[in-house]
């Protein structure tokens, strides 16, 4: 590797696709689930799990995987633009809808997430829902909504083990022409949160620095750069 290279304008978040996704051991079941009710059809999916666990990523590899079909909206906006949204939408043969609990405990949401349910599962569609948590912990406001919500397939994705994102997070890196040290890989255990979505975050970031410094993934490189400011970070 040269110095001065310029690091190219991409990114992981630029789309998610199951073959992308690691579920290492943890969630290997739940993507098969996953795969098979969206491959069946005609029900609806509640995907749900902790921060950091892949619900985003794996609902856009919902609707990816369903081409056309397939319909992806992300509530993780204001509360009005989300309900002006949901209210246009109407019968897909798929729909997933990314972060639906930032409705819940609302019951004017509530009634618009419930027509938008009834509108797609009347026509034959498949909704998917992805929630932060568990969904015996929702506060609903909407009797008819919860047992809809609750009378779906209920698929729970998992935080990986300490080996299992290690493991993950080397080979994404590998894929990228690095060879952290495995010291790296000890520190970020001790540094950083333990989700996988974070330490992608931490690689997109190590890899512009070091494709730009001509540097390799050294411990001391590494902890220089996550522990000073971002260099040639925008805003």
């Amino acid at each position: 590797m040269t110095g001065g290279q310029q690091p190219l304008a991409l990114s992981w978040r630029d789309g998610g696709h199951f073959h992308d996704y690691y579920p290492g051991h943890s969630n290997a079941d739940a993507v098969a689930l996953l795969r098979q009710a969206l491959g069946e059809g005609d029900c609806s999916i509640c995907l749900h799990g902790p921060e950091g666990s892949g619900r985003t990523h794996l609902c856009l590899a919902a609707a990816d995987a369903a081409g056309d079909a397939g319909y992806y909206l992300s509530l993780r906006r204001p509360r009005v633009e989300a309900l002006a949204l949901l209210e246009q939408q109407g019968a897909v043969p798929l729909l997933c809808l990314d972060d639906a609990h930032r409705l819940l405990g609302d019951r004017d949401s509530e009634k618009v997430l419930f027509d938008v349910h009834n509108r797609v599962r009347d026509g034959g569609g498949t909704l998917l829902y992805t929630q932060r948590g568990d969904v015996a912990d929702n506060d609903f406001a909407l009797a008819d909504l919860r047992s809809r919500w609750r009378g779906a397939i209920q698929i729970h994705l998992r935080a990986l083990s300490d080996q299992e994102l290690a493991k993950g997070w080397s080979e994404r890196a590998k894929l990228r022409g690095l060879q952290p040290d495995p010291a790296v890989i000890s520190w970020l255990l001790t540094h950083r949160r333990r989700n996988f979505s974070d330490w992608m975050d931490t690689l997109e970031r190590l890899d512009r620095a070091a494709l730009a410094a001509g540097r390799r993934l050294t411990l001391p490189f590494v902890r220089g750069l996550l522990k000073g400011p971002t260099p040639g970070a925008e805003g």
